[in-house]
């Protein structure tokens, strides 16, 4: 079973941190229209700098125990 995040928050991180340019627009497109699969969210975190708490919140760490 796929867990699928919101990917909102994630999104607005990198424009007020102004690095959209991290991520590539289709990638942002289809975790806009998609949401973003829980661990894919987990990596991109990582590889952004983030931790998926400074994103989601508790509700990353709800999801996981799901």
């Amino acid at each position: 079973m796929l867990i699928r995040l919101d990917a909102a928050p994630l999104i607005r991180k990198l424009r007020t941190d102004g690095r959209t340019g991290a991520v590539s627009q289709s990638r942002i497109r289809d975790w806009t229209k998609d949401g973003i699969d829980l661990f894919v969210a987990d990596k991109w975190c990582v590889r952004l700098g983030y931790h998926p708490y400074e994103i989601w919140g508790q509700d990353f760490y709800q999801l996981m125990e799901h």
